[in-house]
């Protein structure tokens, strides 16, 4: 990625390219499950990538020999339909990776010939790029490269690559294998589409492997027939229906990694300086940072260790009233003006202003409030805090807050957060229920059956304890304030998703890196709110038959990435 990013500030005419590839390759790695055909074909692209790194060694004023062209009307127009290209790819790889396993394995024939095709494509495309670029650096690089067209060996490696690919794709699991060999004796894939018994057998296989099926017990009505509706979909209709929402998650992993690179540019002086100076120069935060330098922290501490040091240095620093008498006792250093003894007066003023002011956000960091403190910042639940943990938390924090304000509202108000969610979610789905029964009576049963997929929501506001000391005064106040900024960056996030959530690569792009339990209540808030809004409509307007599949979705995700989080956590407890 990085030669490519050399290249783009050298040719800008790639950009489009780049920037495609890479929103894609970040959208395919969040993904928890990567299938081996999308992978295949991820390498295929990124091996067609790889001929733009050739234009290093060549000026953007440079021209072709022949025509007088230079490298951007040369590249325009093909860097443009590769990123159509590629678009259109990933686009079939998020179709197909949604898909689940019977589906993906029944309509393999198509969806291994659609993959296939891309292969194909990626290689013309690489080598329209080598003839191109071949153009500016034939005559300086000619004894290490040439022309595809002119080099039958490198064409038939190619092809022969492609067939062992191909092979590749129509590799077939052992239990692939026996789902096959079970429709080949029922008749044949066609046969079994239209017949229900077999359907239900497959199903039943899927679920629970080779046991004697007479023992188990039928699958759902509504599993077969969303198989059978699944089966019939007409693939280009879907993909057409997919790149809708595609696009839209596309967008905006490519203005997340603009934003990426502007930070990374801002910070790259930073980054040389860290290495040189030591682990606390890790640490951004500079109060944060004076704390793990005066301790002699590595890149990890006990997390008990961090949180109770944290404790004591803000009692220490704010029960000492010293600021004002250390300035009039210590003689100005020799040479200052007197403009700069009145700027240091000045300071002493503000510090000891402030922690007299921040004074109220001491009394939250307590023994009694150690507890969240330690589960904010040992997100991984290892025992330890990293400084990617430290700069992680310290990096929510917003702009106008101190770090001991920040330290407040997690050990104090995060709790009343939560609660006040609650409370609001709560109130959000008793309104749907009454909203049932005005709506127009063709729209009840597709309501009806979206509010049976919020039973997931209704156990996690159960599970949550009342918040039986809120808290009062200035901390109420940020909390209210901080909610609100929160809530309207979240929701600017939905909105340019349409509210859809089809995958954890689309989640990730609402929650970045924070761990998903830090925005399920707000996250869920503003869902459900919208979802309100649609179910309103519905008492003058008449719904289409999956108004709320995409609503339903969105629910399973979350969840889903709920329970991988605590598959993660488990799997923490149980390792030495």
């Amino acid at each position: 990625m990085s030669a490519l990013d050399e290249v783009r500030k050298i040719h800008p005419v790639i950009d489009v390219v780049v920037l495609a590839f890479k929103a894609v390759v970040t959208l395919e790695l969040k993904r928890r499950d990567n299938d081996q055909k999308v992978l295949v074909l991820q390498v295929k692209m990124q091996d067609m990538m790889e001929i733009f790194v050739q234009l290093r060694v060549i000026a953007p004023h440079q021209t072709e020999p022949d025509r007088g062209f230079t490298v951007a009307e040369s590249l325009s127009k093909l860097c443009s339909r590769i990123a159509e290209d590629i678009w259109s790819c990933a686009n079939l790889c998020d179709s197909y990776s949604k898909k689940r396993f019977l589906v993906k394995l029944l309509k393999s024939p198509i969806y291994e010939g659609r993959l296939a095709g891309f292969i194909e494509t990626f290689v013309e495309r690489r080598t329209e790029l080598h003839t191109v670029v071949g153009m500016f650096t034939a005559h300086k690089i000619h004894s290490t490269f040439s022309l595809l067209e002119d080099n039958q060996d490198v064409l038939k490696a190619i092809n022969d690559s492609i067939q062992v690919i191909f092979e590749r794709l129509r590799t077939q699991t052992p239990i692939e294998k026996q789902i096959w060999k079970m429709i080949e004796s029922k008749g044949g894939l066609e046969k079994c589409i239209q017949d229900d018994s077999v359907l239900i057998e497959l199903v039943k296989f899927d679920l629970y492997g080779k046991r004697n099926q007479g023992d188990l017990p039928e699958p759902a009505a509504h599993i077969v027939n969303d198989l059978k509706e699944e089966l019939q979909v007409d693939i280009d209709d879907d993909l057409k229906k997919n790149m809708e929402v595609f696009k839209r998650k596309l967008d905006v992993q490519q203005q997340l990694l603009l934003q990426i690179e502007d930070t990374v540019v801002r910070q790259g002086d930073r980054v040389v300086s860290v290495i040189r100076e030591g682990p606390h120069y890790r640490i951004h935060d500079l109060e944060l940072r004076a704390i793990w330098k005066e301790m002699g922290w590595k890149l990890g501490v006990p997390v008990q260790e961090f949180v109770h040091t944290l404790h004591d240095y803000y009692v220490a620093q704010n029960t000492d009233s010293t600021v004002l008498d250390d300035h009039f006792r210590i003689p100005p250093s020799p040479g200052s003006t007197a403009e700069d003894q009145i700027l240091a007066l000045r300071t002493a003023f503000s510090a000891a202003k402030q922690r007299t002011a921040e004074r109220w956000a001491l009394k939250h960091i307590n023994i009694k409030n150690i507890v969240p403190l330690m589960e904010v910042f040992d997100g991984d639940a290892s025992g330890f805090v990293s400084v990617w943990e430290a700069n992680q938390v310290a990096s929510l924090r917003p702009k106008d807050w101190s770090f001991l304000q920040w330290l407040a509202y997690w050990a104090a108000g995060r709790h009343f957060t939560i609660w006040q969610y609650r409370q609001k979610i709560g109130a959000i789905i008793l309104q749907m229920h009454k909203s049932l029964d005005d709506l127009l009576p063709t729209n009840r049963d597709i309501v009806n059956h979206y509010l049976l997929s919020l039973w997931t929501v209704d156990q996690v506001l159960f599970q949550i304890i009342p918040c039986i000391e809120p808290p009062d005064g200035i901390l109420t106040e940020k909390i209210a304030d901080y909610i609100n900024t929160e809530e309207s960056i979240m929701e600017q996030k939905l909105a340019a998703l349409n509210y859809e959530i089809d995958g954890p690569d689309t989640l990730g792009l609402i929650i970045s890196n924070s761990q998903i339990e830090r925005n399920l209540l707000p996250l869920i808030y503003l869902l459900l709110k919208h979802h309100l809004k649609v179910i309103r409509a519905g008492t003058h307007s008449v719904f289409d038959h999956e108004e709320f599949s995409a609503s339903e979705e969105t629910v399973y995700q979350i969840f889903d990435a709920i329970n991988a989080r605590v598959d993660t956590l488990y799997c923490k407890t149980l390792s030495p």
